[in-house]
C-alpha cells in the first residue's frame, strides 16, 4: 500500500499534465457554481399582459412570465447583488406551469430563442431553448452587474390568450 501512495505521488509530482488534470478536478469540486444572488426588483419591458417578473425569496430565482406579443420583443433585466464578485457560468431555465386557460404543449408560448446582455461587459450570447422542462446553459460572464435577457422568438401556435412561466437561476462561481 505504502508503495502504491509513493507511486501516486511522484506521477503527481512528475507528470504537468496529470498534476493539472488533477488540480482542476479538486479546484471544480471545491468552487462548484452556485446561484447568483440578485437585487432590487425586475424590470420588464415591452407591453404584455403576460409581461410580469418576480424574483423569488431565495434572491436567486427570477420567475419570468411572457407570452405572444404583437409589439416586438419583451426583455428583462435584473440587477447581480453588487457584493458578487465572480463569473456567470451558467443559466438554468425551467419551463413552469403555463398561465393559462390551456397548457397543450405547442400552444403554451414557451421561449425558444433569447439573447442574454451583460454590463459592464456589453457582451451578448444567443440561447436556444429546447424542447424540454430543465435546461442548462453554459455561459462566460466576468463580475457582471446587469443582465438583460429579450426575448426573440416563442414556440409556434401559441394562443394569444396564454402565458408562459418560466423560472431562471443565474449560477456562477466567486473569484
Amino acid at each position: 500500500m505504502l508503495v502504491l501512495v509513493m507511486v501516486a505521488v511522484i506521477a503527481f509530482a512528475a507528470v504537468p499534465s496529470l498534476r493539472h488534470k488533477i488540480t482542476n478536478a479538486f479546484s471544480n469540486l471545491v468552487t462548484k457554481a452556485q446561484p447568483l444572488p440578485l437585487a432590487g426588483a425586475p424590470i420588464t419591458t415591452g407591453y404584455s399582459r403576460c409581461g410580469t417578473t418576480l424574483i423569488g425569496p431565495d434572491n436567486s430565482t427570477l420567475y419570468w412570465y411572457t407570452g405572444p406579443r404583437p409589439d416586438g420583443p419583451e426583455s428583462v433585466t435584473i440587477q447581480v447583488a453588487p457584493t458578487f464578485s465572480g463569473s456567470l457560468t451558467q443559466i438554468v431555465f425551467t419551463q413552469l406551469v403555463a398561465n393559462s386557460s390551456t397548457t397543450l404543449v405547442g400552444v403554451t408560448p414557451y421561449p425558444r430563442v433569447l439573447t442574454l446582455s451583460s454590463r459592464p461587459s456589453g457582451k451578448t450570447t444567443n440561447i436556444v431553448l429546447q424542447n424540454m422542462k430543465v435546461q442548462g446553459i453554459p455561459v462566460s460572464v466576468h463580475n457582471p452587474t446587469t443582465l438583460t435577457l429579450r426575448l426573440v422568438a416563442s414556440t409556434s401556435g401559441a394562443a394569444l390568450s396564454s402565458c408562459a412561466e418560466l423560472g431562471i437561476v443565474f449560477e456562477g462561481k466567486k473569484g
